[in-house]
C-alpha cells in the first residue's frame, strides 16, 4: 500500500478525531491537494457525524468497556506509543467486526453504492475513533492530569495511526478499484450533479448516501399527520377567496 494513501487516510482520521472531540489542536496536514483534501475530509466527517449521532450511546458503553480493560495501570509512564499502537490495532480490529454486523447488514446498504458502502464503512472505523478518544479523555486514568489534553491528542494519534493501518490493509482492493482516495470527490460530484437536478433533489440523493435514510420517503410522508388536513383547508380557503374575487 502506498505511504501517500496511508498518511492521507491517517491525516483524514486525525482531523475528524480532533474536530468532533474538540481538543483544539491541530494536526500536520500530509503532503496533498489542498482542495481534495478538504473536500474528501469534510464529506467523510459529514458521514461520521450522522453515524455519531445514531451510534454514539450505544457505542460509548462498549467502547468505555474495552478501552477501560487496558487503561487500569496507574502509572502514565508506562503507556508507551509501543503499547498503545498493539493494544489499538487489536482493538480496531475487534470493533470493526461489531459495527458489521450491527451497521453493515443487508438492510441498510440496500440503497448504497459499492463505493458508497465503503465509504460509510470507513465513516464508521472514524466514529470508533471519535468515541475512543472521548472515552480516553473522560477516563480516571487522566482526568485529574495537567497534561489532559497533551495526553488525549498523543492518543488520538495512535488512534488514527491504528484506523489507517486497518484501512490501508483491509480495503486495498477497493481503493484500488477505484483509483484511491480522491475518487471520493468523483462520487460526491456524482452524486450532486446527476441528470442535472434541482438542488433538494440532490440534497435528498446526498442523504440517502448516508446510512439509515430512506430516499424514497417524501418531506410530507415524514410530516405530522395532523398538518395535512389543516394544509387542505387552508388551500380550500384560499381557493374560495380568489373564486368569490372573481365573481365580483
Amino acid at each position: 500500500m502506498d505511504k501517500s494513501l496511508g498518511s492521507t487516510i491517517q491525516g483524514f482520521s486525525l482531523e475528524i478525531i480532533l474536530s468532533h472531540v474538540k481538543l483544539n489542536k491541530k494536526p500536520f496536514l500530509p503532503q496533498a491537494s489542498a482542495k481534495n483534501y478538504q473536500i474528501c475530509k469534510n464529506l467523510l466527517s459529514h458521514l461520521v457525524t450522522k453515524l455519531l449521532f445514531t451510534y454514539k450511546s450505544k457505542y460509548y458503553e462498549i467502547i468505555d468497556s474495552r478501552i477501560g480493560s487496558f487503561l487500569k495501570c496507574n502509572d502514565l509512564n508506562c503507556l508507551s506509543q509501543d503499547f498503545f499502537v498493539s493494544k489499538l490495532r487489536k482493538f480496531v480490529k475487534a470493533m470493526n467486526a461489531i459495527i458489521i454486523e450491527d451497521i453493515f447488514t443487508k438492510e441498510n446498504c440496500s440503497i448504497l453504492s459499492h463505493p458508497a458502502k465503503n465509504w460509510n464503512h470507513i465513516a464508521a472505523l472514524n466514529l470508533v475513533g471519535c468515541i475512543s478518544v472521548e472515552v480516553f479523555y473522560n477516563s480516571t486514568l487522566i482526568s485529574t492530569s495537567s497534561n489532559r489534553k497533551d495526553l488525549s491528542y498523543d492518543f488520538a494519534v495512535y488512534m488514527s495511526e491504528a484506523i489507517s493501518s486497518h484501512i490501508c490493509t483491509n480495503f486495498k482492493s477497493f481503493f484500488d478499484l477505484v483509483g484511491g482516495w480522491e475518487s471520493l470527490v468523483s462520487h460526491k460530484n456524482n452524486i450532486l450533479s446527476a441528470r442535472r437536478l434541482s438542488k433538494r433533489n440532490s440534497i435528498e440523493i446526498h442523504r440517502s448516501w448516508v446510512l439509515g435514510y430512506d430516499s424514497t420517503a417524501s418531506d410530507t410522508e415524514t410530516g405530522p399527520d395532523y398538518l395535512k388536513p389543516l394544509l387542505i383547508a387552508a388551500s380550500l380557503g384560499i381557493l374560495g377567496a380568489i373564486i368569490t374575487l372573481q365573481r365580483r
